[in-house]
């Protein structure tokens, strides 16, 4: 039997849905159609070998996380594994170190460093624009307004920051040594030291070879021989018409995707509260589905649209196991919505937590001013335009407002909290006031039941529905993308990050100008 040589050739990032949702599948790799092919691949006896190749793409540290278990799983089976990279950040290069064999182009810089955050401050653009922000928020770590009211971190946001950073960085050292083969002070020097040459690279042990993708054919040929064909693992992965249709009458584990800000209102968002109430309810009543793994990749959202959802997945759970897979954030209202499931599983690197809440407005009114723009309003009542981005608050207004938000958290959020996680009052409590949590630290507060990946999330919802995994289709639901996910999917390669960015910051200003109270991540920032 001729050996395969299992392929995954990531140029323009992964997407966190799976390829078929949209227009733009040929553009970055399908998380879960990598996740899926390496599941397979390692009790294939027809696969002999995996080619990796990896531009400096941008991934998320849990991805990469989950993708290195996937590659290390296949590693441990003796099969070679084989990386060719063309330069690669943090996150990029602990998937590469999965592989039993680096390959570095020699012209590439490989852009291992310390782990740093950063985010953006839109105080002083606001001032100049006439917007005064009217924000207020529950919990000393709860942040997500000081992007707008502030030119710097908090105190006590740069302390979480710190913890988060000191703990991912734990584990990057580890995965670096494991995947190396070095020790962890070795590994801790190295990430020190960078970014590397690729001749320093090299002489570090982060890479075996400088050379190009025809030195990794020459590797392949020596432990396979000149016989080996290679599959892309888009066509290894895909059943094929014939298999769909084989499978189409097993019973099911659903997998529902919550990608985006939790928002109100109609839309194909996955992120909407319709479309997910929507599809927990078909999912409770079709027949074949058994269980149903509910995958975050969200900072929150809304409080309707949070509770919303929190609703339907109770129901949901009363009558089938539901297991929610945290992705690379999993926060505030994205953490409110897991804390109703059955179980729930995120990486080590993961970011969860945020058990906290936000409220406010934008007042326009100096805005309007400059733009020679008046306005009028006719009100029966103090309290009528208390909403109105064109009054500031009373003094009057802004205590009840508080009250609003102080209610809600020791009233609603931390109860759901507490009773979703069988936890008391107070432990809730202390996992909140709007702390951010790496996977790892929310373990150990009882925020999560186990450590692992998507593929982790469907084998423990089988288990809970008794069902055989080999027996059963994996199928995803929604069926279709919203136009924002579909144009960040098509917005790849070097600019992507400062374009993800700004289609955030959109979508959370949108967000803050439609609800009065936010489940809502401290500002987004991004850990490099």
């Amino acid at each position: 039997m001729k050996p395969t040589i299992l392929e995954i050739r990531i140029a323009n990032g992964v997407s966190e849905l799976p390829g078929r949702f949209g227009w733009a599948r040929s553009e970055r790799a399908s998380f879960y159609e990598i996740e899926i092919a390496l599941e397979r691949a390692r009790a294939d006896e027809r696969i002999g070998a995996l080619y990796l190749e990896l531009a400096d793409i941008e991934i998320g540290w849990s991805q990469a996380e989950s993708l290195h278990r996937g590659i290390r799983a296949l590693r441990s089976q003796g099969k070679p594994t084989v990386a060719f990279i063309e330069g690669a950040s943090n996150a990029t290069f602990l998937l590469a170190c999965a592989c039993e064999t680096i390959v570095l182009a020699p012209s590439a810089m490989l852009s291992l460093q310390a782990l740093s955050s950063e985010g953006l401050f839109f105080k002083d653009l606001l001032g100049e624009l006439g917007v005064s922000p009217e924000l207020d928020a529950v919990g000393e770590f709860k942040s997500a307004g000081e992007m707008f009211e502030q030119r710097r971190s908090s105190e006590p946001h740069r302390r979480e920051m710190k913890s988060i950073l000191e703990d991912m960085n734990e584990q990057f050292i580890r995965h670096i040594a494991e995947g190396r083969d070095i020790t962890p002070d070795a590994a801790a020097a190295a990430i020190a030291s960078g970014p590397h040459m690729a001749e320093d690279a090299k002489r570090a042990g982060l890479v075996d070879e400088l050379g190009y993708e025809d030195s990794c054919d020459t590797l392949f040929e020596e432990a396979l021989g000149k016989r080996a064909k290679r599959v892309g693992y888009m066509r290894y992965g895909s059943p094929g018409w014939l298999g769909r249709v084989a499978r189409w009458r097993r019973p099911r584990v659903a997998v529902l995707h919550a990608v985006g800000v939790l928002t109100t209102g109609a839309g194909r968002s996955t992120a909407s509260a319709n479309t997910l109430r929507e599809a927990l309810q078909k999912l409770r009543r079709h027949p074949r589905v058994r269980a149903i793994v509910l995958r975050i990749e969200s900072p929150g959202g809304g409080v309707i649209a949070s509770d919303a959802i929190h609703r339907e997945l109770s129901l949901t759970v009363k009558e089938k196991p539901v297991v929610v897979s945290m992705g690379n954030i999993a926060a505030s209202g994205g953490y409110y919505i897991a804390a109703a499931a059955s179980a729930v599983v995120a990486e080590g690197t993961s970011l969860t937590g945020s058990i906290g809440v936000i409220g406010g407005k934008f007042v326009v009114r100096r805005l309007l001013d400059r733009l020679g723009i008046h306005r009028e309003s006719i009100a029966l009542g103090d309290n009528a335009r208390i909403n109105s981005p064109l009054r500031s608050f009373t003094k009057k207004q802004r205590a009840w407002h508080r009250r609003y938000l102080e209610e809600f958290y020791s009233g609603r959020f931390l109860p759901v909290v507490a009773e979703g996680r069988d936890l008391t009052i107070e432990q809730a409590d202390a996992a909140g006031r709007g702390r951010v949590w790496t996977g790892r630290q929310a373990l150990g507060l009882g925020l999560v039941d186990e450590l692992g990946g998507l593929n982790t999330a469907i084998r423990l919802a089988a288990q809970k529905a008794d069902l055989d995994l080999r027996k059963a289709r994996i199928a995803f639901y929604p069926r279709r993308r919203s136009l924002l996910e579909r144009l960040r999917v098509g917005l790849a390669g070097p600019r992507e990050g400062l374009i993800t960015d700004l289609l955030e910051r959109l979508a959370l200003v949108d967000t803050l100008a439609r609800e009065e109270l936010l489940l809502l991540m401290p500002r987004i920032f991004r850990i490099r």
